[in-house]
């Protein structure tokens, strides 16, 4: 399905580092890809949770990651946002 996301609540929100941005997507579910043109290593990343509606802060995410092309995938996943404009933040631990 197709997010029809409001001109400035793109995708691209997501990965901008402004607390204050935010990826609206008017669908009951969503999938963001990311795909880097480099490898890279992951040792933490952060959700945040918007500034409006508590039932638009996603319910469950997942980062796959992996130490290299022979490894297998691994799966990070979240929690529940505890209020307005608050951060989640995560080790990746392989």
């Amino acid at each position: 399905k197709r997010c029809n996301s409001p001109p400035n609540e793109q995708a691209s929100a997501v990965i901008d580092g402004n607390l204050h941005s935010k990826w609206l997507c008017h669908a009951p579910s969503a999938q963001l890809l990311i795909e880097l043109t480099t490898p890279a290593i992951v040792a933490s990343y952060e959700l945040s949770s918007a500034n409006d509606f508590p039932d638009r802060d996603p319910q469950s995410w997942m980062l796959r990651c992996r130490e290299g092309a022979q490894h297998d995938w691994r799966n990070l996943t979240g929690s529940v946002f505890e209020g307005r404009l608050k951060e989640v933040a995560r080790k990746a631990t392989l």
